[in-house]
């Protein structure tokens, strides 16, 4: 469908009608029963014959298909959410996710970009350190869906947070290739009095911290995680968690973390949260995502078979 004449539709009475029933539609799903015209006429201060236009245009354009049921009235067969968005949203779609400073997180960002791309929708990508940050943007309004950890996701609420999942991508589709760093080569394992870097603001990073210290006597010292390897340097922290064995100077001492620790599953799994009850953005996400897609492209960035592009 051609989206570039529509904003001349949209500045005629018709065109207006049709923004507001694409905005009606965006939260109704198929089988739901919609309002008559009469209805709709008097919700949109109209006439039926103009609501009447605007819904043949939805129906003859392919984005939206109703069906008639004698008395019962109108039902829905069909919507194209990504399309209603368009029409009924003069902003794009926001999301914010984690700064992809893994090969995992850098395949999982290209996924979602590629699928967002192949919809042509008009739509926002940020990049925001820490899963606490992420949620306080998604609950305030300043974006619509945001991508954290499956423990940062079931940890919401125990931080205030009101939001519901609205995908989940699966195992391994987060951070799974984590290491120590220990600054000490001699004795490079966790114990009594060591300075462990912890970054608060990431859910996940302080949850696995705080795991892998038991049942030492650590010593806990704020960082922000990516600095991990310019603290050790500096001899701010005895050992930091990092997230790959590349590019590590020489000099810091690299001990991999046991991936089979069950403690670990929820943090190796990306899911997408959104506001409670925010069906528009829960429905275009539904439209797009292809979580078979999404791990083709993740695997295939994560093996160099394609380059990250986000």
């Amino acid at each position: 469908m051609i989206m570039n004449n529509r904003q001349d539709e949209l500045l005629s009475k018709q065109g207006r009608i049709v923004k507001h029933l694409a905005e009606d539609l965006l939260s109704r799903q198929a089988e739901d029963r919609v309002p008559s015209m009469q209805d709709y006429a008097k919700q949109f201060s109209a006439s039926v014959g103009t609501v009447q236009s605007a819904v043949n245009y939805l129906q003859t354009e392919g984005i939206a298909t109703l069906v008639s049921r004698g008395r019962l009235g109108a039902f829905i067969e069909s919507l194209d959410y990504v399309t209603l968005w368009q029409l009924a949203r003069n902003r794009p779609l926001s999301s914010t996710q984690p700064l992809p400073y893994s090969r995992q997180l850098a395949g999982l960002s290209t996924a979602l970009r590629t699928q967002f791309s192949a919809r042509a929708l008009n739509s926002s990508f940020r990049y925001v350190r820490g899963s606490n940050t992420r949620m306080q943007m998604l609950q305030s309004g300043e974006t619509d869906w945001i991508v954290v950890s499956r423990y940062a996701a079931d940890s919401a609420q125990v931080y205030g947070f009101d939001l519901e999942i609205a995908f989940s991508l699966g195992r391994n589709t987060y951070t799974v290739d984590r290491v120590l760093l220990y600054r000490d080569e001699h004795e490079p394992q966790l114990r009594d009095g060591l300075r462990f870097g912890i970054d608060s603001n990431s859910t996940d990073h302080a949850y696995l911290v705080r795991s892998l210290s038991q049942p030492y006597a650590i010593k806990f010292v704020d960082i922000e995680y990516q600095r991990g390897i310019e603290r050790l340097q500096a001899n701010d922290i005895d050992v930091a968690v990092w997230t790959s064995a590349e590019s590590i100077p020489k000099g810091l001492h690299v001990v991999d973390i046991k991936t089979d620790d069950e403690r670990l599953i929820p943090l190796s799994e990306a899911v997408m949260m959104m506001r409670p009850n925010d069906l528009p953005t829960k429905h275009v996400l539904h439209d797009i995502i292809d979580l078979a897609e999404i791990r083709t492209i993740q695997h295939e960035v994560v093996t160099s078979q394609r380059l990250p592009s986000y």
